[in-house]
């Protein structure tokens, strides 16, 4: 049994070795790669904070979007066309604007505001003509 245990602890001891040692030979590259690693490191970097702040973005619009339609649900009409107005204007480019313009008419007809809801049902078959 003190057998397997030695060889248990040795094998152990040998992966942490070669763990040790790769991240040596990996330090190693960076350092003698120099100035050409940095910079697709910041590049990476560069990649990586604009995922995040689209991702950010996607869950704030997200959000917004959800307590518009929360506002339709409790006939909040005037709510909910300024949530949805909102949102259009700071978030033109997201998946949602269609939608969004579909719900602001909508909410702006449940006020009686016939030609301002035509005015948004009339851009979102200008700019969105395969929407949903």
């Amino acid at each position: 049994m003190r057998n397997k245990t030695w060889t248990l602890e040795m094998n152990q001891r040998t992966r942490y070795v070669v763990t040790l040692l790769v991240t040596l030979a990996a330090l190693a590259c960076v350092l003698l790669s120099g100035t050409k690693f940095i910079k697709a490191s910041d590049q990476d970097l560069d990649k990586l904070n604009r995922f995040v702040q689209t991702q950010n973005s996607a869950q704030a619009s997200a959000k917004v979007f959800r307590e518009g339609r929360d506002l339709i649900g409790d006939e909040n009409w005037k709510g909910a066309a300024d949530k949805f107005r909102g949102f259009i204007t700071s978030y033109p480019k997201d998946q949602n604007v269609d939608a969004a313009l579909y719900w602001l008419a909508f909410a702006l007809k449940k006020q009686e505001r016939y030609a301002d809801a035509d005015v948004q049902l009339n851009r979102l078959l200008k700019d969105f003509p395969r929407s949903k």
